[in-house]
């Protein structure tokens, strides 16, 4: 979350550094979906770290779960178009709808709205929600025994 939050500051200098228009009404909506998009980030962590407790498969394994998410998420290149397996995994993992969440909060009123998202926002709320609770509910109880286990 604290990194989230700092990253977000990185993203508003860039929007002023490279002109991106944006008004003020934009920047407060993209500002207060950081935090809920932070959590379900974090929630990924909780899991991971419920999976197993050693710091270095964790130092290993998160960039082996982020890094294909922000390629087939749409993050970095458009997926709407996917199909096949990358279609399948474009629709399974939890960042294809965070990403659109944040743009549908973006683009929201903007002529080029419906070619920028995917699914309406009602959805992406609610699987990132979904995701972040059950990542949540379930790392935490997966640390939480194996820490009495020890």
């Amino acid at each position: 979350m604290f990194a989230a939050l700092v990253s977000l500051v990185g993203i508003v200098l860039m929007i002023f550094v490279m002109q991106i228009p944006m008004n003020f009404g934009d920047l407060l909506r993209v500002i207060a979906l950081t935090p809920l998009l932070g959590l379900a980030g974090g929630a990924l962590g909780i899991l991971v770290i419920g999976i197993t407790q050693d710091p270095k498969a964790v130092a290993i394994s998160v960039p082996l779960l982020i890094f294909p998410q922000m390629f087939l998420s749409g993050a970095l290149i458009p997926v709407g178009a996917s199909t096949g397996l990358l279609g399948i995994l474009a629709k399974i993992i939890p960042m294809t709808y965070s990403i659109d969440l944040a743009r549908n909060i973006f683009y929201w009123g903007k002529p080029e709205y419906h070619a920028a998202v995917l699914n309406d926002p009602l959805l992406d709320l609610v699987v990132t929600v979904g995701f972040f609770l059950v990542f949540t509910l379930v790392g935490t109880y997966l640390f939480v025994r194996a820490d009495r286990n020890r």
